[in-house]
């Protein structure tokens, strides 16, 4: 933690599908802890990976992630937003 209160996030986790398939999720961001708040706030930037063919589309996508943790809870909430449409 800097002295400033932000984290740099660094995330590496695999995600299995109901149907099996593994997609890897690399994301980088920043967490800031609010004042007299047991809470941070998380501003990410995710990539998805994966080799099965169903889910392909997901590596073409870039995905930003904004979200809180709670400390008091240890409950991690982020909503994701995709870029979609053609880019220009």
């Amino acid at each position: 933690m800097r002295a400033d209160g932000r984290v740099d996030l660094d995330v590496r986790a695999v995600l299995t599908t109901d149907d099996g398939a593994r997609i890897a999720l690399a994301a980088t961001g920043v967490s800031v802890a609010r004042e007299d708040e047991p809470i941070a706030d998380l501003r990410e930037n995710i990539s998805l990976f994966t080799a099965t063919e169903a889910y392909a589309w997901v590596t073409r996508h870039q995905i930003w992630g904004v979200g809180t943790m709670d400390f008091s809870t240890g409950r991690i909430h982020i909503d994701a937003y995709l870029q979609s449409g053609a880019a220009g």
